[in-house]
């Protein structure tokens, strides 16, 4: 493949090596983002833009779009197909934990290319490795990267007719007098230049207006990113014809200060707050530098383009898509928190033989190895008699037909995971076996059975809000409230309890308030009232900005306290506090944040009695680090939560809302802990479905006891 007029760029395929070994480094040992993958886009839209446009100006060859696309397809959907079966297969017979419906989600959605996309409406943040991070997540880079692809076909396919089309735009006269325009500034290159550029500015505007308006949505954003794939296509356009001339004492200047750019991007920046917004032009310039300066730049071509870091580019692609599933699989099975310096190293190693292997037997093997069809070539008659007569043809053909049935296969994980999700969900639990918080509050019998929910879909157990679409997720406007139930019954308002009644109670905040939803809602059929939910993903009802909560939250809280303006409703409840480990500094514990107390107030001045829930303890070790108990007792290990790690000795909320007449504490701890330890398993139901969120089978036992503390609040 040329990148310039003549000669091959070696030094490119050692710094797209270089990217992606950052991209591993810190993933496994420093737990942030590097730039490598910006790096790497802008390299992808340099190489794929490069080698469409030098199609689509040779006027022998075919620009139907199809050819450029299988060849697409066969480069990149083999290696992917194995990484995710391998992927899948091992979290179906080794990690419970992981079989969720958000992860057979995430598979058919990279699979399909839609990855970035999923991630952003589950709210999903790009964050170091974690026990409970998606194997999957870094696969939102090849949804963009396959996006754009298929994106820069199209566009060169029709511009390429246009520019070939005597009736749009004259006839060519020869093939010599078409290479001699096209590859100098001719009609499809001063079309694509500009445009290319409009596109670029654009998205790069965009990107760095979401930074500051919706960080976690202009991550993964292929709108956002469109500007680092453009830009390498820019470069790529610009440099057609060769390099840009320049002393060579500059050229080795120029690359070295974009290679420092490079490497140092990881020390400097964490890149899942930053990027792609303006302080991507960091590593994006140092990549740029290095292009501009061209292939002659000294010592850091020969670096770059020497045989090691060769190596590492030629094996890229599937060096990235191994390490992550790798580490996060890794840390899962041996139940680690993060993966150490031991098992990082391991990880990387085992990567890299992996990498080497799937391009060696895989990525080659299976590439579209002949060249572009011409125009009047009998593209499909020599397939045929090619499998007919070569023995590789009908090897490949196997091989493809194996991939698409495991394409099928893997995509209908979603289904059959979803199917029983919802047998689970819709049989309730017998209370004389199952009686959960009743044990402890109403004196039930707790005989011998196997603890419930099943492990292989605990997670999956949301709250009817969740399941009915009610909770507006991460990715959506900040003023947005779900008016009905979208995934299951749109015909239905999201309004529970009693809806046919004419007094309301609210339920405000994320997903800590929503897993209380079915006592309330209890309380709401028992008492006569409509059951509002105004719920969002990772948002409590704040009024000013928390550590660790996104500052969208508090736009959306003010939005919420309009609507309650509107609904008029004689109870609000919400959340009183937040444990303390997601304070700065980290902390044993749980407070009241500041934001809490003035929506309180806020509250108050409108008259509206409000019961605040203390959150209940997460599930954490004495070092803070968070595990899900559920994963943890099936493995019979230590998975003790001291009561003094996850709460205070007192409420923290308790002296708060005395101040405040319609304030009323609910406070569940008791429940949920003894005296020194808090429990996993009550009356044989799993307390959590991860590390922090309880079942909603435990919840639905609270139903007596929250009643009870709610009438005794408004008798006081």
């Amino acid at each position: 493949m040329k990148t310039t007029g003549t000669q091959y760029r070696y030094d490119l395929d050692g710094l797209r090596g270089i990217s992606i070994a950052l991209v591993v480094l810190f993933h496994v040992y420093v737990g942030r983002v590097s730039g490598g993958v910006d790096v790497f886009l802008l390299l992808s839209g340099f190489f794929f833009f490069g080698a469409q446009y030098r199609n689509a100006i040779n006027p022998r060859q075919s620009i139907n779009p199809w050819w450029s696309i299988w060849r697409t397809l066969r480069r990149l959907i083999p290696t992917l197909v194995l990484v995710l079966f391998a992927t899948t297969l091992f979290v179906i017979y080794f990690i419970p934990s992981l079989r969720t419906i958000d992860i057979a989600q995430q598979l058919r959605a990279s699979l399909l290319y839609y990855q970035n996309y999923e991630l952003a409406l589950q709210g999903s943040d790009y964050a170091a490795a974690e026990s409970e991070t998606s194997p999957l997540q870094h696969l939102w880079s090849m949804s963009v990267q396959g996006q754009f692809y298929l994106g820069s076909i199209l566009l060169i396919s029709l511009l390429a007719w246009m520019t070939r089309s005597p009736q749009i735009v004259g006839a060519v006269t020869s093939p010599v007098e078409a290479k001699r325009t096209d590859a100098t500034g001719g009609k499809l290159r001063r079309i694509l230049t500009p445009l290319l550029a409009v596109i670029t500015l654009g998205s790069l505007s965009y990107a760095f207006y979401m930074h500051s308006e919706n960080q976690g949505w202009n991550y993964y954003s292929t709108v956002s990113r469109l500007w680092e794939l453009c830009l390498g296509a820019l470069l790529g356009l610009i440099l057609v014809r060769g390099s840009v001339p320049m002393p060579k004492p500059l050229r080795v200047l120029l690359a070295g200060i974009g290679l420092a750019l490079v490497v140092s991007t990881g020390f400097i920046f964490d890149g899942a707050a930053q990027f792609p917004g303006p302080w991507t032009l960091w590593p994006l310039g140092g990549a740029a530098l290095i292009i501009i300066a061209g292939p002659e730049a000294g010592w850091i071509s020969k670096f770059l383009a020497s045989r090691p870091m060769r190596e590492i580019g030629q094996s890229a692609y599937a060096l990235y898509l191994w390490h992550w599933p790798l580490l996060i699989l890794a840390i899962n099975y041996l139940n680690r928190d993060t993966p150490g310096l031991k098992l990082g190293t391991a990880v990387i190693v085992v990567s890299f033989i992996l990498a080497k292997l799937t391009n060696k037997f895989v990525e080659l093997p299976l590439a579209q190895s002949t060249r572009r069809p011409t125009r009047t070539q009998p593209v499909v008659g020599d397939a045929i008699h090619a499998m007919k007569h070569r023995r590789p043809a009908r090897r490949q053909a196997v091989v493809g037909a194996v991939i698409v049935i495991a394409l099928v296969g893997m995509s209908s994980l979603v289904n059959v995971q979803q199917m029983r999700v919802n047998h689970a969900s819709a049989t309730s639990l017998d209370p004389e076996v199952y009686p959960g918080a009743l044990a402890l509050t109403d004196g039930y019998e707790v005989p011998k059975a196997a603890t419930k929910p099943n492990t292989d879909f605990i997670t999956d157990l949301w709250p009817e809000p969740a399941l009915d679409g009610c909770l507006a997720t991460g990715g959506e406007d900040v003023g947005y409230f779900p008016p009905n139930r979208r995934w299951r019954d749109e015909t239905q308002p999201c309004v529970y309890g009693d809806p046919d009644a004419s007094e309301s109670i609210v339920i405000i905040g994320g997903s800590h308030m929503e897993h209380w939803f079915a006592p309330i809602d209890a309380y709401g059929k028992n008492n006569g009232y409509r059951v509002v939910v105004l719920l969002r993903q990772g948002c409590p009802a704040t009024l000013e900005p928390i550590h660790g909560v996104g500052d969208i939250c508090v736009a959306w809280t003010f939005e919420a306290l309009q609507k309650i303006d509107e609904i008029q409703p004689e109870m609000v409840f919400t959340t009183s506090t937040r444990p303390l480990f997601q304070a700065d500094p980290p902390q044993p514990g749980d407070y009241t944040p500041d934001g809490y107390v003035s929506f309180f107030a806020a509250l108050q001045e409108r008259g509206i009695d409000f019961f605040a829930i203390r959150d209940n303890p997460w599930a954490l070790r004495e070092d803070l680090d968070q595990f899900s108990p559920s994963v943890c007792v099936e493995a019979e290990e230590d998975c003790t939560i001291h009561r003094e790690t996850a709460l205070n000795a007192e409420n923290p909320a308790e002296e708060i809302l005395a101040n405040f007449p319609n304030g009323h504490s609910l406070d569940f701890s008791d429940i949920f802990c003894g005296p020194t330890t808090c429990r996993n398993v009550i009356g044989n139901i799993y307390v959590y479905r991860d590390s922090n969120h309880i079942t909603d089978e435990l919840a639905a036992t609270f139903s007596p006891e929250m009643d009870r503390q709610i009438q005794k609040a408004l008798r006081d």
